[in-house]
């Protein structure tokens, strides 16, 4: 032993740390309490773990706060923090320990303090406790804590509190429950929650219960459940409504469910309503019903949703409506499906409507039918429309909107009791399509002023066998706008006695692709005034078939822009009568490609005088082809103007007995461009009077060949003026007899020239020999071109006579 029991307390202070140093474990077990108490805290610093661990508890006691800050951390360990010196530590003890000390501290030694010492822990320092630490935290020792110290800890520690209800004492009190912050509250782990009692759940202030998380407020029991009040039930939200299991969710009576916000009623699911029994769903009011979700009504089962009388199904909001599924609304009771006012009607989807028996849909009354939405109304059947109206078939209260939706699925189920129902108004919508899937019977029973009502384009949709069944008075009734919409099925099917019976204002309003309908009979049916009818554009549109079916009065009747409308392709199949019987204003409103599509027989009919008439710019149009099957006749009936505007095509291909026929007139005509297009056999066959008339620019266009076979006798037929026209080129292929004809008719010019030019110098001279006021002022320059004036030299006599006595 080397510790000196005569050492005073003071000499033992004053021995500072090197006395401690010395103490052995021995020393320390058998100090008094005073030698402890007189310690320094330098000494107690110095104090090492197994000093420290041979202290006996009152020595433990007797250290002082200062002393216990003051300890080593060293001393502090695992061996130092047995039971027993833990133990012994009083509240001021633990209280007064250091942040670095209580760190220190193990599992093992923070368990052994004495509830009342922990209590007596600093709250920053209970605070810096690590999952070891608080995890070896009694049941005891957490019931002993203070409020303060629960409301230091951090919501990262409260997970690792391990909570227990030993013999079903809390764990808890409840101040400390009511102590625990919000964000404490949220971080408890969901098996400290599913621990708390009834009365620990009770103290859980409404705030805290409103930030437990759906995982921890599913943890709870049935029991659990119970122990909330009416007030933590009004603090619950949706999503934590929602977590609740089937099981914990039926613990809820109807005062409860009363008791839960109108968020938390929200929340409920379909699983959790449908596991309610009768008599609480039955207990809920219309605005609990009002407040589930669509989520939840969408899910309902058919029990429950039986259990809705009329006035409770009024409740239901429009989307919660909308959110029922296809089978809960097929199963609604009719006096059910009655009770939906015109919101939650028009609320209804197309899939829902498909699950809707025909009796449901007979059910509705005329506002309810008004607020369908429209598309529902576009996903009808036959047999859903066709039970729309009930028993009177009333169907006049569908909107113009709704008419307009209907698609033929559901028109083709119309009955002829809706037909009778259906509004003027309401037919005036109908389009094409639409009309096109009525029934012959609902088109036979629609009255006339409906009929009437019908557009031109509903009009157009219906089919031959529903034109068919048309009574004559509803087809003479048509408007003109319907009457526009008839297509070429409805011509077809159209009787002749009907047809003709049809105004012509009717007969106007027809469509030009509409007369392809119509059939020779049905053409010939037509009346005068009828014909007359038809615009230009209509005739344009009719067939060479149609037009051949008129008969030639008919034909003459027409208006002349009518003819001039007509495709060339018909006037190419008029026959011989009807263009014959053509007025001559008929005629000429013929334009040039009509001409030209007249047939050759077509253009043989024609009389002298009707071809006479015929323009220069409507022969123009005429081929080759048909010029060659023109009479002589015809060709000498051409004036000049019409003759010069022949195609120089046509001049190349004219006959010899044509040109035979040809009149000098005609021949004048002729252009330079025409005269060279002449066939040689034309040439040949050309009278000499004809060859005679022929303008010199004409003859010069000749090409040698043409010229070659003019015969001596033809060539003689030429003037001097002629004869001088043709250039060396053009007599190049000429014979010796030709060019001797030619040479002839130039001499003869040239002779006569001389003579003329003669007789020119004798007159003057006759004339120089009168007196001064007879002469002639400037002769001499005639005299130099005595030669040009041949028209002077013919008027000068053989022998001039004196016109006064000659000068002496």
């Amino acid at each position: 032993m080397s510790f000196d029991p005569s050492m005073t307390t003071a000499q033992f202070a004053a021995g500072g740390t090197r006395l401690i140093s010395r103490l052995t474990t021995a020393d320390l077990a058998a100090l008094s309490t005073d030698y402890l108490v007189a310690m320094t805290t330098s000494q107690a610093h110095a104090l090492n773990a197994a000093q420290l661990s041979a202290l006996s508890d009152a020595s433990i006691g007797a250290l002082e706060e200062a002393d216990v800050a003051a300890l080593g951390l060293a001393a502090l360990t695992v061996a130092s923090q047995s039971t027993r010196f833990m133990a012994a530590l009083s509240t001021s003890q633990v209280a007064s320990l250091s942040a670095a000390e209580v760190l220190v501290l193990s599992a093992k030694g923070l368990s052994g303090l004495q509830p009342q010492a922990l209590a007596a822990m600093r709250t920053q320092h209970l605070a810096s406790l690590r999952q070891m630490q608080l995890q070896a935290l009694t049941a005891d020792q957490l019931r002993t804590l203070t409020t303060a110290q629960i409301a230091a800890l951090t919501p990262a520690q409260l997970p690792y509190l391990r909570v227990s209800h030993a013999d079903g004492v809390d764990a808890f009190r409840s101040d400390q429950i009511a102590a625990f912050s919000t964000r404490q509250v949220a971080a408890l782990s969901t098996a400290f929650v599913a621990s708390l009692s009834a009365t620990e759940l009770a103290a859980i202030e409404t705030a805290d219960i409103a930030a437990l998380t759906a995982s921890q407020l599913g943890a709870l029991n049935a029991r659990q459940v119970l122990a909330l009040s009416d007030t933590q039930l009004y603090a619950l939200g949706s999503r934590q409504i929602g977590a609740l299991g089937t099981a914990q969710f039926q613990a809820l009576d109807a005062n409860r469910l009363h008791a839960l916000n109108t968020t938390a009623l929200a929340g409920i699911s379909a699983r959790q309503l449908n596991a309610l029994s009768d008599d609480t769903f039955a207990a809920l009011d219309k605005q609990d019903l009002a407040r589930l979700s669509t989520f939840a009504i969408a899910g309902i089962g058919t029990r429950l949703l039986a259990l809705l009388d009329g006035e409770r199904i009024g409740a239901l909001t429009t989307r919660q409506i909308a959110a029922l599924s296809t089978a809960s609304l097929a199963a609604l009771r009719s006096d059910q499906f009655l009770a939906l006012n015109t919101a939650q009607v028009a609320s209804l989807s197309p899939l829902q409507l498909g699950g809707l028996s025909p009796a449901n849909l007979a059910a509705l009354d005329g506002d309810q039918l008004a607020a369908l939405p429209l598309s529902l109304i576009a996903s009808l059947n036959a047999a859903q429309f066709a039970a729309l109206g009930g028993a009177a078939h009333d169907i006049g209260t569908l909107t113009s909107s709704q008419i307009m939706q209907l698609l033929t699925a559901a028109l083709s189920g119309m009955t002829t009791d809706q037909a009778l129902a259906l509004t003027t108004d309401q037919a005036a919508l109908l389009n094409a399509t639409q009309a096109s899937a009525l029934s012959t019977q609902v088109i036979a029973a629609l009255e006339s002023q409906d009929f009437g009502a019908l557009s031109g384009a509903a009009i157009s949709g219906l089919s031959a066998r529903q034109f068919a069944v048309l009574r004559s008075d509803q087809i003479l009734g048509l408007t003109t706008a319907q009457a526009a919409g008839l297509g070429s099925v409805h011509l077809a099917a159209l009787a002749t006695d009907v047809l003709r019976q049809m105004r012509a204002e009717e007969i106007a309003a027809l469509k030009p692709a509409a007369l392809a309908g119509l059939g020779m009979f049905q053409m010939q049916a037509l009346s005068s005034d009828q014909l007359r009818a038809l615009s230009t554009t209509q005739f344009a549109a009719l067939t060479s078939t149609q037009f051949r079916a008129l008969h030639t009065e008919m034909v003459a009747s027409l208006e002349t822009q009518d003819v001039a409308a007509l495709n060339a392709s018909v006037i190419g199949t008029l026959s011989n009568g009807a263009v014959a019987a053509l007025s001559s204003a008929q005629l000429a409103a013929l334009g040039a490609r009509q001409v030209a599509a007249l047939s050759s027989d077509a253009l043989a009919a024609l009389s002298d005088e009707q071809f006479a008439l015929l323009s220069a710019q409507q022969l123009a149009g005429l081929t080759s082809r048909q010029y060659q099957s023109l009479s002589t006749h015809d060709m000498a009936a051409l004036n000049a103007a019409q003759f010069g505007g022949l195609s120089t095509q046509v001049i190349a291909s004219l006959t010899t007995a044509q040109a035979a026929a040809l009149t000098t007139e005609q021949v004048v005509a002729l252009t330079t461009a025409q005269v060279a297009m002449l066939s040689k056999s034309v040439l040949a066959a050309l009278e000499t009077e004809d060859l005679a008339v022929m303008e010199t620019e004409d003859l010069h266009a000749l090409g040698s060949a043409q010229l070659k076979v003019l015969s001596t006798a033809q060539l003689s037929a030429f003037t001097a003026a002629q004869a001088n026209v043709f250039t060396t080129a053009q007599m190049a292929g000429l014979s010796t007899a030709q060019l001797a004809v030619l040479n002839a008719a130039r001499a003869a010019q040239q002779t006569t020239a001389a003579a003329m030019s003669m007789r020119v110098r004798d007159l003057v001279q006759a004339m120089a020999s009168y007196g001064g006021e007879a002469a002639p002022a400037a002769l001499e320059p005639q005299r130099q071109q005595a030669a040009s004036h041949l028209q002077l030299n013919i008027y000068a006599p053989e022998t001039p006579q004196h016109l006064a006595a000659p000068r002496a």
